[in-house]
């Protein structure tokens, strides 16, 4: 890191580095590690224990017998390549060969112990700023305002401050939000597929805290449900207010009620949707990684 500190410097020295634009994403890098060698959490722990006691009681007579290891007992009881995927978690395995790698999952991807690297880019000549490998397990929402905060420490040498960040929809969190708007970053992040601007028919009463449906009624505030890496709150009616609702059939789930959930950083993405549909946003195709350089050169 003091080496890459150390080239840093010369570069901003030579004025390839602005600093107010990063530009950020992530890549898979695989572990050093075959999903083969996956193990339960809980049987290397039981075998650990097993060994400890066998050892404890050793005979001095015996001591040249050959007893059980711990790598003999895991072997014995680890899954084997039938196992289907789907019964294996982050939670409840892992390889010993490299136990800080996770497990990946990607819509058509194949699953692989991997690690992102998550890699900041300054637009003005494409001069890295930060790179840092995380958790395959944690997403890039969840990683962006670490990844920014050693942005802006590597650029501090330099005097140069953030202010304005690019990534893709993958980046859009209310803790990734949150810590933009604490550091005033002015970001262009698309917001994930589910995010609806409208909720066709329901007005929000910010005043109340409530919604109104189409008949009228009300969805009030109810409880908070936690969404990976994100916090929802959660609004409901009462089951009465749809027994006779014209628009029951259409709008009640199969309960007979009907419920809607917001961020708790809501405004948090309103203002993000407004920023990215600005002219100067558009100018950003943030879903699209194949048009990262025409993107940053119409900037």
């Amino acid at each position: 890191m003091t080496l890459f500190k150390l080239v840093l410097k010369q570069c901003i020295d030579k004025e390839l580095i602005a600093g107010k634009r990063q530009a950020i994403d992530s890549v898979f890098v695989k572990a050093n590690a075959s999903m083969a060698s996956i193990v339960e959490r809980q049987i290397l722990e039981d075998v650990s224990s097993y060994n400890k006691e066998l050892n404890e009681n050793i005979d001095d007579d015996n001591a040249s017998d050959k007893q059980p290891t711990v790598s003999d007992k895991t072997q014995v009881k680890k899954k084997t390549a039938s196992d289907k995927l789907n019964k294996r978690s982050n939670q409840s395995h892992f390889s010993p060969s490299d136990p800080d790698a996770r497990m990946s999952y990607k819509p058509g991807k194949i699953t692989r112990l991997n690690y992102p690297g998550q890699v900041s880019v300054d637009t003005a000549h494409h001069v890295i700023t930060h790179i840092q490998a995380f958790h395959a397990d944690q997403g890039d929402g969840g990683c962006l305002p670490e990844v920014i905060k050693k942005t802006m420490d590597n650029l501090a040498v330099g005097a140069l401050s953030v202010k304005e960040v690019l990534a893709d929809a993958g980046y859009s969190s209310e803790v990734a939000l949150t810590m933009l708007a604490e550091n005033n970053i002015e970001a262009f992040i698309p917001n994930k597929s589910g995010y609806k601007e409208n909720r066709d028919g329901f007005n929000y009463d910010s005043d109340n805290d409530r919604y109104s449906c189409p008949n009228g009624k009300h969805l009030t505030f109810r409880h908070l449900k936690k969404k990976g890496e994100n916090t929802h709150k959660i609004y409901k009616n009462n089951i009465a207010d749809c027994l006779n609702c014209p628009f029951k059939g259409s709008c009640a789930n199969s309960v007979g009620y009907k419920a809607i959930e917001d961020s708790i950083e809501k405004k948090l993405y309103e203002q993000m949707n407004q920023r990215v549909n600005t002219d100067k946003g558009k100018k950003w195709p943030g879903l699209d990684p194949v048009l990262w350089n025409q993107c940053w050169e119409h900037w």
